[in-house]
Protein backbone atom coordinates (compact mmCIF):
# COMPACT_ATOMS: atom_id res chain seq x y z
CA UNK A 1 0.00 0.00 0.00
CA UNK A 2 1.10 3.54 -0.89
CA UNK A 3 2.03 5.96 1.90
CA UNK A 4 0.04 9.43 1.52
CA UNK A 5 3.03 10.94 0.46
CA UNK A 6 3.46 8.81 -2.59
CA UNK A 7 0.14 8.59 -3.31
CA UNK A 8 0.08 12.40 -3.24
CA UNK A 9 2.84 12.26 -6.02
CA UNK A 10 1.08 9.44 -7.59
CA UNK A 11 -2.44 12.00 -8.05
CA UNK A 12 -0.52 15.07 -9.21
CA UNK A 13 1.41 13.19 -11.94
CA UNK A 14 -1.69 11.24 -12.98
CA UNK A 15 -3.40 14.57 -13.39
CA UNK A 16 -0.64 16.09 -15.32
CA UNK A 17 -0.86 13.15 -17.22
CA UNK A 18 -4.60 12.89 -17.97
CA UNK A 19 -4.92 17.17 -18.70
CA UNK A 20 -2.03 15.79 -21.53
CA UNK A 21 -3.98 13.51 -23.17
CA UNK A 22 -7.03 15.51 -23.04
CA UNK A 23 -4.85 18.73 -25.04
CA UNK A 24 -2.60 16.38 -27.17
CA UNK A 25 -5.05 15.02 -29.58
CA UNK A 26 -7.65 18.19 -29.42
CA UNK A 27 -3.79 19.85 -30.56
CA UNK A 28 -4.78 22.53 -27.28
CA UNK A 29 -1.24 23.51 -27.28
CA UNK A 30 -2.30 26.07 -24.02
CA UNK A 31 -3.67 23.69 -22.76
CA UNK A 32 -0.51 21.10 -23.28
CA UNK A 33 2.30 23.60 -22.56
CA UNK A 34 0.41 24.30 -19.11
CA UNK A 35 1.41 20.49 -18.55
CA UNK A 36 5.02 21.74 -19.63
CA UNK A 37 8.39 23.05 -18.05
CA UNK A 38 10.39 25.00 -20.87
CA UNK A 39 13.54 24.16 -21.44
CA UNK A 40 11.15 20.53 -21.46
CA UNK A 41 13.73 17.71 -22.87
CA UNK A 42 11.15 15.21 -24.78
CA UNK A 43 12.55 11.68 -25.38
CA UNK A 44 11.08 9.06 -27.58
CA UNK A 45 13.14 6.14 -28.55
CA UNK A 46 16.71 6.74 -28.97
CA UNK A 47 16.34 10.42 -29.18
CA UNK A 48 15.98 13.18 -26.71
CA UNK A 49 14.81 16.86 -27.83
CA UNK A 50 15.45 19.67 -26.00
CA UNK A 51 12.23 22.14 -26.40
CA UNK A 52 12.86 25.53 -25.62
CA UNK A 53 10.47 28.03 -27.28
CA UNK A 54 6.58 27.53 -27.06
CA UNK A 55 6.98 27.95 -31.13
CA UNK A 56 9.32 24.73 -30.53
CA UNK A 57 6.92 23.08 -28.75
CA UNK A 58 4.14 23.04 -31.13
CA UNK A 59 6.29 22.25 -33.77
CA UNK A 60 7.35 19.40 -32.05
CA UNK A 61 4.04 18.16 -30.83
CA UNK A 62 2.39 18.81 -34.39
CA UNK A 63 4.93 16.24 -35.52
CA UNK A 64 4.53 14.08 -32.95
CA UNK A 65 0.63 13.87 -33.77
CA UNK A 66 1.11 13.88 -37.26
CA UNK A 67 3.02 10.76 -37.22
CA UNK A 68 0.46 8.76 -35.12
CA UNK A 69 -2.70 9.73 -36.44
CA UNK A 70 -0.67 8.81 -39.75
CA UNK A 71 -0.45 5.60 -38.10
CA UNK A 72 -4.49 5.34 -37.13
CA UNK A 73 -4.39 6.93 -33.79
CA UNK A 74 -7.21 8.94 -32.56
CA UNK A 75 -6.59 8.98 -28.80
CA UNK A 76 -3.95 8.38 -26.09
CA UNK A 77 -3.93 7.21 -22.51
CA UNK A 78 -1.16 7.73 -20.30
CA UNK A 79 -1.43 6.06 -17.08
CA UNK A 80 0.83 6.80 -13.77
CA UNK A 81 2.34 3.20 -12.90
CA UNK A 82 4.66 4.80 -9.84
CA UNK A 83 5.36 8.21 -8.70
CA UNK A 84 7.59 9.17 -5.28
CA UNK A 85 8.53 12.82 -4.50
CA UNK A 86 12.31 12.69 -4.34
CA UNK A 87 12.42 16.24 -2.81
CA UNK A 88 9.42 18.40 -1.49
CA UNK A 89 9.18 19.99 -5.22
CA UNK A 90 10.07 17.12 -7.62
CA UNK A 91 8.41 13.81 -7.98
CA UNK A 92 10.24 10.95 -9.85
CA UNK A 93 7.36 9.25 -12.03
CA UNK A 94 6.51 6.36 -14.05
CA UNK A 95 4.19 6.28 -16.73
CA UNK A 96 2.62 3.70 -19.55
CA UNK A 97 1.75 5.67 -23.31
CA UNK A 98 -0.78 3.72 -25.39
CA UNK A 99 -2.50 4.98 -28.48
CA UNK A 100 -5.48 3.96 -29.99
CA UNK A 101 -7.60 3.86 -33.01
CA UNK A 102 -11.37 4.92 -33.12
CA UNK A 103 -12.44 1.23 -31.87
CA UNK A 104 -10.37 1.32 -29.23
CA UNK A 105 -7.65 -1.22 -30.52
CA UNK A 106 -4.18 -0.23 -29.59
CA UNK A 107 -2.22 1.14 -32.68
CA UNK A 108 1.54 2.20 -30.62
CA UNK A 109 2.37 1.09 -27.03
CA UNK A 110 4.83 2.20 -24.89
CA UNK A 111 7.17 0.35 -22.60
CA UNK A 112 7.41 1.83 -19.11
CA UNK A 113 8.52 5.46 -19.13
CA UNK A 114 9.99 7.96 -17.19
CA UNK A 115 9.35 11.19 -16.19
CA UNK A 116 10.02 14.36 -13.94
CA UNK A 117 7.59 16.93 -12.20
CA UNK A 118 8.31 19.90 -10.92
CA UNK A 119 6.40 22.55 -8.46
CA UNK A 120 7.39 25.43 -10.24
CA UNK A 121 5.41 28.84 -8.54
CA UNK A 122 2.07 27.71 -8.36
CA UNK A 123 1.99 24.68 -10.18
CA UNK A 124 2.95 21.69 -11.14
CA UNK A 125 4.88 20.66 -14.06
CA UNK A 126 6.35 18.52 -16.60
CA UNK A 127 10.33 18.93 -16.82
CA UNK A 128 11.73 16.11 -18.58
CA UNK A 129 9.94 12.66 -20.32
CA UNK A 130 11.73 10.05 -21.74
CA UNK A 131 8.63 7.83 -23.33
CA UNK A 132 9.67 4.52 -24.55
CA UNK A 133 7.53 4.36 -27.54
CA UNK A 134 9.20 2.38 -30.06
CA UNK A 135 8.75 4.16 -33.68
CA UNK A 136 9.55 3.25 -36.94
CA UNK A 137 11.13 5.90 -38.45
CA UNK A 138 13.86 8.67 -36.98
CA UNK A 139 12.40 11.08 -34.82
CA UNK A 140 14.88 13.38 -33.85
CA UNK A 141 15.93 14.88 -37.71
CA UNK A 142 12.44 15.81 -38.82
CA UNK A 143 11.38 17.38 -35.11
CA UNK A 144 14.16 19.06 -35.40
CA UNK A 145 13.66 19.99 -38.89
CA UNK A 146 10.07 21.40 -37.88
CA UNK A 147 11.76 23.73 -34.46
CA UNK A 148 14.12 25.25 -37.04
CA UNK A 149 11.31 26.54 -39.19
CA UNK A 150 9.61 27.86 -35.93
CA UNK A 151 12.58 29.21 -34.79
CA UNK A 152 12.73 31.11 -38.10
CA UNK A 153 9.38 32.19 -38.31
Amino acid sequence: MASPRDQEAFDIVQDLLDRTDEAFFAADMPVLASTLHLPYHFGVGSSVIRIETYEELVAAFDWYRTYVTDLGATNCKRTCLKAKFKTQDVIIATFDLTFFDGDGKVVLAAEPSETVAMYLGLEWRFCTSDSKTKIDTDFEKPVRDEMNKARKR
